[in-house]
């Protein structure tokens, strides 16, 4: 998926502007105060939000790439066909 990349680099830009809010405004700055949003609240929103998107996107392509793999894959049934067994029993026999 195209997004991935560019969820990736948004997330590396949000997580600078992050760590500047912090390091400039404090640990406590992240959250709400009485209701009140502190400086670097929108920032942490932003950071949260993007990363969700970027690890489900990873998600969504990770899946559909390992569906896609083993339906293509069953639908070929080409070299490894059937040789499981010999691939097993040559491994087992270069173990000793």
């Amino acid at each position: 998926m195209p997004l991935v990349p560019v969820f990736a680099v948004l997330l590396f830009r949000l997580g600078e502007q992050y760590e500047a809010c912090v390091a400039e405004h404090g640990l406590a700055s992240t959250g709400r105060v009485n209701g009140v949003p502190g400086p670097c609240y929108q920032v942490t929103m932003w950071t949260a939000g993007i990363g969700l998107a970027f690890y489900a996107a990873v998600l969504v392509t990770t899946v559909v790439g390992f569906v896609l793999g083993v339906v293509n894959g069953r639908a070929r049934r080409t070299f490894a066909y059937g040789r499981w067994l010999c691939v097993v029993v040559v491994g087992l026999r270069a173990r000793r």
